[in-house]
């Protein structure tokens, strides 16, 4: 391991050690991440691994087991800068695949409705720079609003149209039979 990453994953536990110091800081960091607060500890420490031995240092699984347990992006224990955003374009569909699969079993299903509604806001986002796209070249401009209401009409009309037409239908049609069986009162012979 390159010399340069140990001294960076160190900083990063020391410094999130001080951001949980309320909270007990090493002892917090390993409670939420399953490590030992006592291997943190001799990391934090340089204590050696054995009698003389090498200072001990953050192997990949415990910096991985940080990043996943403080929900910190992946990579972000080896990297100098402490931004929490992840880099444009460092995840692959194998990449999240393997972090989905290390969450535990009662936060997946949690995951896929965020899943579901990323999946929807991109298509509403494919959605609305279509119709812009399609206005712009007949010299059309069209509102934020309005762009958001054409969008949810498209969606009404191609998620079950049918459906809503026969409501509207009937709703007509009840106020129609409402209005004939209302009786007309003669305001002058009031």
């Amino acid at each position: 391991m390159d010399m340069n990453v140990k001294k960076i994953r160190k900083q990063k536990l020391l410094a999130l050690a001080q951001e949980l110091k309320a909270q007990g800081g090493l002892a917090e960091i390993g409670r939420r991440c399953d490590i030992s607060p006592a291997y943190l500890g001799q990391i934090v420490n340089d204590t050696p691994n054995r009698p003389g031995g090498n200072p001990r240092t953050m192997g990949d699984k415990t910096a991985e087991k940080i990043e996943i347990g403080l929900k910190l992006p992946t990579g972000w224990m080896d990297r100098e800068d402490n931004s929490i955003q992840e880099p444009p374009g460092n995840y692959t569909s194998a990449t999240l695949a393997q972090r989905i699969a290390k969450l535990p079993p009662t936060e997946l299903h949690e995951a896929e409705l965020f899943i579901g509604g990323l999946e929807r806001s991109i298509e509403e986002r494919k959605q609305r720079e279509e119709t812009r796209k399609l206005l712009a070249e007949k010299g059309l401009t069209i509102s934020d609003e309005q762009n958001e209401l054409a969008i949810k009409v498209a969606s009404v009309i191609a998620n079950g149209g049918e459906a809503m037409t026969n409501m509207l239908k009937s709703a007509l049609q009840l106020n129609e039979t409402v209005k004939k069986q209302t009786p007309k009162i003669d305001i002058d012979k009031i």
